[in-house]
């Protein structure tokens, strides 16, 4: 039984030891598997880890392989691979001619960084997922390198470089004289590269790669692209010698081998004549100092009986060039003989020994002062004062004006629209009684006449001239042809704007060609002057006094068929002006006629706008005021007698209303010098304006200001204002009467479609019918006053107590 124990103790032994070893086992074995375990988490997070660095495989750069590379890497490799921008560029070609443009001259170049960038983000999106993975890798991907584009200024710089080398400029049309041989040629093209579209040219190609960019030109047309006028005046004027004609029949008398006339060759008239470019056009001049010297060398040349009036001559040679005619007269001046200076001689007592003058011992020996010296040669003028002009027949069309070839119902058509006038014209006394008893005069029986013989030779704008002449006989300025629906008259003037001042016509604004005119005075068109051009316009201009036909006439005159019509001028699309300009001396100018349509928005003005007075600054506007704070005047223009579009006369004066209540307004001035007339109901809202505002009629502080061209409802207002309001009036005589007759209808011949005014109503006004109304204080206007830009009508205004 003491065995027992034992055994059993053993057993128990055995398999304590067991279990411990299988205890160890287990132990050893998760240390294992945690081993294993962090192996290969640490394993694949160093994959991850390398794989988020690196550029994924199969990713190129253009032709270079940047996968598996870093960022850093791919710089590197790109840096040395990519091409050097020096080396690349485009080649820029014009007309055949190449320019190599690289990408370093503009500024193009690749940016790397921004290449890596793109390479990098390949693929990103597909690391989570193997399979896309592999497949991107086995396709392989390839992006183009980033460039950083030209910089458009260093472009256009290049552009502009180019541009300089091959530009042409234009070549204007040319035109000489050279001893009588003409040299004229035409304009040439030029080319000229267009900069900002050949920037933009360039900068496309340089961004998508190509080789090569074509640039075009652009043609510069010249500004001068024939040679004319001067071409063909050239021919006219060099055809033939010039003819000086020395004809005088006291002088020849006196003289037997007088010399008869100076042929002058064309190798001379090529010096007298200058061509000047005036906007697109040649045109040829007459250079007056070289003429004049001419005549001075020819004076020189003839004996003492044969003395020249270089002066005159002088002229007669002008005006017969500008006309294109081959001679002209001389005028001479008869002498005695020759006269030496004795010592103690005076001018004086010269001219008293021989019965003649100071002045004319000058004009002879083209003397500049009373200085003589002894022995000095004077030329003694005779007492005899032959007349040596050629004889002009004024307001006659010259001879040689060609009367077209007219049809048969010319004369039918002309008369029967004569007769329809006459019939009109004589139910006027009927209408308007006694004021137009006109009709029955023999005066305008016999212009009506002699205008119905001479249709079959007349042409229809000297027919109308003709109508215009019956018309002007009723003496009433509102019975008229309406010269806007007369499109021969509408149809073209001459480029010049012409203003009677009180020392003469002057011109104010001129066309561009025509600016040396400006602030010169017209004294004559063609052969003659400017007072006998008033005494022809006068027939035809309806006028009730001379300051309106002064108004009126600068519009005519300028217009080629009155001219032509009036024997004026022998062609309707130029005609010779002479002017005058202060130093006295005179300019002969051809002045070429021009649609007023086309002209009416290139004048050049005497007196610039900026710097104008008041009354010249807004004529275009139907009325406007300003207030004068320095003299605590409101100065009020009232240029046209109708109601404004865009502001109502009602509104418009309760505006000035509001000035004069709040602010202190001590002179009222009403412009009228350029109103013409309009409504005569505006006249009358002036009235209740003005009864609103009783202090400037009863303290006598209400000036109104008047001028020749102040006609019709503006002297209707002049006169209310001035019996209504104790208005004081101020300027130049009315253009008109304060009772006339007015408010026209129209009348519209049958045949020609000519529409006539005929006043259909007495406007009477005034108790006392006068055909002016007077200024109370007159204050002409001089053309020194204009140009200096100087207003003395309103200065007057002002300085009124």
């Amino acid at each position: 039984m003491p065995c027992k124990p034992k055994v059993l103790s053993l057993l128990n032994n055995h398999s304590q030891d067991s279990l411990d070893l299988v205890r160890l086992l287990m132990r050893i074995l998760a240390v294992g598997l945690v081993f294993m375990t962090a192996v290969f988490l640490i394993t694949i997070c160093f994959s991850f880890y390398h794989l988020g660095n690196t550029i994924l495989l199969g990713v190129y750069v253009q032709n270079i392989n940047v996968g598996g590379l870093t960022p850093d890497e791919a710089v590197l490799l790109l840096t040395r691979e990519l091409p050097n921008p020096e080396t690349l560029g485009v080649d820029v070609k014009i007309s055949g001619q190449t320019w190599p443009l690289s990408w370093a001259d503009v500024g193009q170049s690749y940016d790397i960084d921004a290449t890596v960038q793109s390479a990098y983000s390949v693929g990103r999106s597909a690391t989570e997922k193997p399979s896309l993975l592999a497949r991107l890798q086995d396709q392989n991907v390839t992006i183009m390198p980033v460039i950083t584009p030209a910089n458009p200024t260093l472009i256009r710089a290049y552009v502009a470089e180019i541009a300089a080398e091959v530009e042409i400029a234009p070549i204007n049309a040319h035109f000489s004289l050279n001893l009588g041989e003409m040299i004229a040629t035409s304009g040439q093209s030029g080319q000229c590269l267009e900069i900002e579209t050949s920037v933009a040219r360039i900068q496309q190609a340089l961004a998508e790669g190509e080789p090569a960019v074509e640039l075009i030109f652009y043609s510069i047309e010249p500004n001068v692209i024939e040679p004319e006028p001067a071409r063909t005046q050239a021919r006219g004027w060099l055809s033939q010698p010039f003819v000086l004609i020395i004809n005088n029949s006291v002088v020849a008398e006196l003289v037997e081998d007088q010399q008869t006339e100076f042929s002058i060759s064309t190798e001379i008239i090529s010096t007298w004549l200058e061509p000047r470019v005036t906007g697109q056009n040649i045109e040829l001049y007459i250079n007056e100092a070289a003429v004049e010297a001419w005549v001075e060398e020819i004076a020189l040349q003839l004996t003492p009986e044969q003395s020249l009036d270089t002066t005159a001559t002088l002229q007669n040679m002008l005006i017969a060039l500008q006309a294109g005619e081959h001679q002209a007269e001389a005028q001479l001046r008869l002498t005695r003989g020759m006269y030496t200076v004795q010592l103690g001689d005076t001018l004086l007592g010269i001219a008293l020994e021989f019965n003649t003058t100071v002045d004319e011992l000058k004009v002879f020996n083209n003397l500049r002062s009373d200085l003589i010296i002894t022995g000095q040669r004077l030329i003694i003028p005779s007492a005899l004062t032959p007349e040596l002009s050629r004889e002009i027949v004024i307001g006659t069309p010259p001879t040689d004006i060609a009367v077209p070839d007219l049809p048969a119902t010319h004369s039918i058509n002309w008369r029967e629209d004569l007769a329809v006038l006459v019939e009109r014209i004589n139910r006027l006394p009927e209408i308007h009684g006694e004021g137009f008893q006109v009709v029955y005069d023999e005066s305008f029986i016999q212009a009506v006449n002699a205008l119905d013989a001479a249709i079959p030779t007349l042409v229809d704008h000297q027919i109308v001239v003709g109508l215009m002449r019956i018309l002007a006989l009723l003496n009433d300025a509102h019975t008229n042809v309406r010269l806007s629906r007369w499109e021969d008259f509408q149809e073209s003037a001459y480029p010049i704007q012409l203003q009677w001042f009180s020392d003469g016509l002057y011109v104010t604004a001129a066309q561009p060609g025509y600016e040396d005119l400006l602030a010169l005075e017209l004294v004559q068109i063609g052969r003659v002057p400017i007072l006998q051009v008033m005494t022809l316009l006068a027939e035809i201009i309806p006028h009730e006094n001379s300051y309106g036909l002064r108004a009126a006439s600068t519009n005519y005159m300028l217009r080629p068929v009155i001219l032509h019509a009036l024997g004026l001028t022998a062609d309707l699309t130029r005609a010779v002006f002479v002017f005058r300009n202060a130093t006295d001396h005179t300019i002969t100018r051809y002045l070429i006629a021009d649609s007023p349509v086309i002209m009416q928005d290139r004048w050049v003005l005497a007196v610039p706008q900026q710097t104008s007075p008041l009354y010249l600054q807004k004529l275009q506007d139907y009325y406007w005021y300003t207030y004068l704070e320095s003299s605590r005047a409101l100065y009020f223009q009232f240029n046209l007698s109708y109601q404004d579009p865009g502001l109502p006369f009602a509104i418009f004066l309760e505006d000035i209303s509001n000035v004069i209540t709040t602010q202190a307004v001590d002179k009222y001035i009403i412009d009228l010098r350029h109103n013409p007339g309009g409504l005569p109901s505006l006249p009358g809202l002036i009235a209740f304006h003005l009864e609103a505002h009783p202090q400037f009629s009863q303290n006598r502080k209400l000036f109104v200001l008047i001028g020749n061209q102040t006609f019709s409802s503006g002297v209707y207002l002049t006169s209310m204002l001035q019996q209504q309001f104790n208005a004081t009036l101020i300027g130049e005589p009315t253009g008109q009467g304060a009772n006339f007759y007015a408010s026209p209808e129209e009348f519209v011949l049958p045949n020609s479609g000519l529409t006539i005014n005929f006043s259909s109503t007495y406007w009477d006004f005034a108790e006392v019918t006068r055909e002016t109304i007077f200024p109370d204080i007159s204050v002409p206007i001089s053309s020194i006053d204009y140009f200096a830009g100087l207003d003395p009508v309103l200065n007057t205004a002002l300085s009124q107590p």
